[in-house]
């Protein structure tokens, strides 16, 4: 029945009894064979052991390495006798190992891919060899471009497992032993955690039954799923620099992307082919050769199975003064898309030129790779061919709905990089962003205000920051601060609450606060053109804040949601245990109950604000491309003016810890530790 069920479908799939799937296609076009297996394991996948490699140090080893069936040598043998081209390759979310053969070898390379992949013998001397083959390999990709490119990545991707690369950092690469590398085998090479791809001249019948008794030798066992933590979404626009010894000055404009298998990401590959693709390139034709502000411009747009990636677009030139205009001119151009300004000849060139180039690669690889790719994601081997038609579909309306949602200057984050010698000359004019200080300015009776002109930038983002946070609450009024911090702009005597949200969608203000143990402070990001009205709505409503019964109630019932989730939430109970018991009273350790909500009333939110509200304890800090004389005048216009008073922010803390241990148990199927040490203040010289 097998063969008949085969010969009705172009594409074979199943799933063997030891959790091994497997996808064959049968295609008589060239008389070979190419077979690939997935392992479902990568460098962001790595977890505790992310920076080592050890997922890039396997394949080294697993790669034509010595099995429980057959030497290295044996191996290697075999496959010069059949004119074999193996290989292997580690990416982020994937480990594959393939090989291409004349087809009446496919069984043979079948077996050999499946001993090498499942019953690796971890010989010790090609262990240690591929050792050393790492380290020259890490050695010699340390290149300026190479590094230009992990630092970008480092600031975009911060502590994700994608900032650090995929052969891992030389040291914990180094410091990796054979029974690290054991385990991490153990934990990830299953079966079941595999997918086995083979297309080519064969018969679909014959080789099923073939790996169906090969596969025997290969039982079934458990292994750790692979997960990956979801990236940074950035609300609001970053800039650094990055000095090296490189031979130009470039850019990377980055932005937050979407995840691979999403119509976003799609969208997102039209939109890096509309900006930088084929010959007639758009910001090619923009950059270099109108305004000759760059030689090369080009653009990347990358996503994981299970998280979001980025959307890039680099520029290069030789005058670094001239790479500051270009990012204007490259916003600039993506705003006017997100304007629905689009070239509707050139958006159905750029259609057609992905579909070429799909055609143009379009092999017995690409097909195993793609549908290796789709199993892995959603167990169809043809879910990212299928998904391939989202190209035809994709409208200039749906790029320009992508732009303006998703690469606003708002959310961009710019990395500068600069060959080494420009270093001296480059940080004092303060042109570029990631050399910009904070320049402090102290008026009396107004907060001390930091100010960062940063040149290009479209949008504005501000932080008023209060001294004193949780740990000032007077003692059964715990929560008074978080309420003060939740009240302020948004409840305000000005006008209601209603009328100050829509006015701050007008204007285009997110707001966002936060209430920690020494202060508590609230951001504001808003658009560059509407700095005025929205400088005046923050100061007005700052100057006002409505602490009635309605407003006051409303922030209560918030903080005790709040509360009634942290109630089942393990991580919060055993940090508030740990902080009660081992802190000393009014010591970090403040924490609200419904009973001291309820005593908070709005004279004791009046008196704590006053108390807050002194010249030495409240901070505006200032980024945007507005100047510092500006911000101090419309400070001075609309804000509140100040009390005298010392800051109150806590600075030292006193000897706390002797030794103690306790213990708290509650219903939760969950056990937390935490090991505690004393340390010393912030401005101790050992405190890095």
């Amino acid at each position: 029945m097998l063969p008949l069920l085969i010969s009705l479908i172009s594409i074979f799939q199943s799933t063997l009894p030891n959790g091994l799937r497997i996808v064959l296609e049968e295609d008589h076009s060239s008389p070979i064979t190419t077979v690939n297996i997935f392992v479902d394991i990568g460098s962001v996948y790595e977890g505790i052991n992310t920076g080592r490699g050890l997922s890039h140090f396997c394949e080294h080893v697993v790669s034509g390495g010595t099995t429980l069936f057959r030497t290295e040598s044996e191996y290697d043998e075999m496959e010069k006798r059949w004119g074999s081209h193996s290989n292997a390759y580690t990416s982020w979310e994937v480990t594959c190992y393939h090989q291409t053969i004349p087809s009446k070898y496919s069984d043979s390379t079948t077996m050999v891919l499946l001993e090498q992949v499942f019953s690796c013998a971890f010989d010790s001397f090609e262990t240690t060899r591929e050792h050393g083959v790492i380290h020259h390999e890490i050695l010699t990709s340390d290149t300026p471009d190479e590094r230009v490119w992990d630092a970008a990545f480092l600031f975009f991707f911060g502590s994700h497992p994608l900032s650090v690369p995929i052969l891992g950092l030389e040291d914990a690469m180094l410091a990796i032993s054979e029974e690290d590398l054991k385990n991490f085998y153990e934990a990830h090479y299953c079966p079941s955690n595999a997918v086995l791809v083979a297309v080519g001249d064969f018969n679909t019948a014959d080789l099923y039954e073939f790996i169906l008794k090969e596969s025997e030798k290969f039982p079934s066992k458990s292994y750790e799923p692979s997960f990956v933590p979801q990236t940074t979404q950035y609300t609001y626009p970053r800039y650094d620099t990055f000095y090296d010894e490189i031979p130009h000055p470039l850019v990377y404009m980055i932005w937050n992307g979407a995840q691979k298998n999403t119509l976003d990401y799609t969208v997102l590959s039209v939109m890096s082919q509309y900006l930088t693709g084929g010959q007639a390139s758009y910001l090619k034709n923009i950059l270099v050769e109108d305004r000759e502000l760059a030689f090369e411009v080009w653009s990347y747009n990358m996503g994981l199975r299970r998280a979001t990636g980025a959307f890039m677009i680099s520029s290069a030139c030789q005058d670094p003064i001239k790479l500051d205009e270009s990012v204007r001119v490259i916003q600039f151009e993506i705003d006017k898309i997100a304007k629905g300004e689009i070239d509707e000849a050139r958006f159905l060139r750029t259609k057609n030129l992905i579909r070429y180039g799909l055609l143009e690669e379009w092999s017995a690889g690409t097909k195993s790779q793609l549908m290796g790719d789709g199993m892995l994601t959603a167990n169809d081997p043809l879910y990212f061919q299928n998904s391939m038609d989202q190209l035809s579909i994709i409208t200039a309306k749906d790029l320009s709905e992508a732009a303006s949602r998703m690469l606003s200057s708002s959310r961009r984050q710019t990395f500068f990089s600069f060959p080494s010698e420009y270093e001296d000359e480059i940080s004092p004019n303060e042109r570029f962003a990631g050399r910009i200080p904070f320049i402090l300015f102290q008026t009396q009776s107004y907060p001390a205000v930091l100010s960062q002109k940063n040149p290009g930038s479209l949008y504005v983002s501000m932080q008023i920051a209060f001294g004193g946070g949780k740990s000032i609450d007077p003692a059964g009024l715990e929560g008074a601060t978080r309420i003060i911090s939740e009240v302020l702009v948004l409840r305000t005597t000005a006008m209601n609450y209603d009328k100050i949200n829509e006015k701050m969608d007008e204007l285009g203000i997110s707001r966002r606060a936060q209430c920690s143990d020494n202060h508590f402070y609230i951001n504001f990001d808003f658009p560059l053109e509407n700095f005025d009205e929205a400088m005046k709505l923050i100061g007005e409503a700052l100057s006002k804040p409505d602490f009635s019964d309605e407003a006051v109630k409303d922030a209560k019932n918030e903080l005790i949601f709040e509360l009634a989730q942290n109630a089942t939430n393990p991580n919060y109970l055993h940090g508030k245990f740990f902080r009660t018991r081992f802190y000393p009273p009014n010591l970090h350790n403040r924490y609200p109950d419904e009973s001291s909500i309820s005593n908070i009333s709005r004279e004791d939110l009046e008196n704590l604000y006053r108390e807050l509200s002194v010249e030495n304890n409240v901070v505006a800090s200032m980024t945007g491309d507005v100047e510092s004389d500006r911000v101090l005048f419309l400070i001075k216009k609309h804000f509140p003016r100040l009390g005298s008073g010392s800051s109150l922010v806590l600075c030292e803390e006193p000897d706390i810890f002797t030794p103690l241990d306790d213990s708290l148990f509650y219903g939760f199927q969950q056990t937390l530790v935490t090991f505690a040490f004393q340390t010393v203040p912030w401005d101790h010289p050992d405190k890095a």
